[in-house]
């Protein structure tokens, strides 16, 4: 497969994304143990893709929504908006053969959200 990066345009079909999951990230060591956070994870969804969700990884001390204000959004349809700065996704297939996208970003930015 090409080694490709991809933007937020041609992956999402938009700059902002309905957020709707916030989980640490965190480094392993190669034993397969946690060692430290290093991130959260983004969990979005893509309109492109009949909203399928991709997560995005950013490298961060904090946060920009927490967990309890997505389920509040999430829970009346009426989802957080996020936008990545420096966003890039690389295709790969997993070990079924499938495709997918390893997506990172340096930053989130939360657009909007109300509960």
């Amino acid at each position: 497969m090409a080694k490709w990066e991809l933007n937020a345009l041609i992956v999402f079909g938009a700059e902002t994304v309905p957020v709707v999951k916030v989980s640490p990230l965190f480094e392993y060591s190669n034993d397969g143990t946690k060692t430290k956070q290093i991130g959260y994870t983004y969990f979005v969804l893509n309109p492109k893709c009949f909203f399928e969700t991709e997560k995005v990884k950013v490298l961060a001390e904090t946060p920009v929504v927490e967990q309890d204000t997505l389920d509040a959004c999430n829970k009346t349809m009426n989802f957080a908006q996020i936008r990545f700065e420096n966003f890039v996704a690389k295709p790969y297939r997993d070990k079924l053969n499938k495709e997918q996208l390893s997506c990172k970003a340096d930053k989130a930015i939360l657009v909007n959200h109300s509960k």
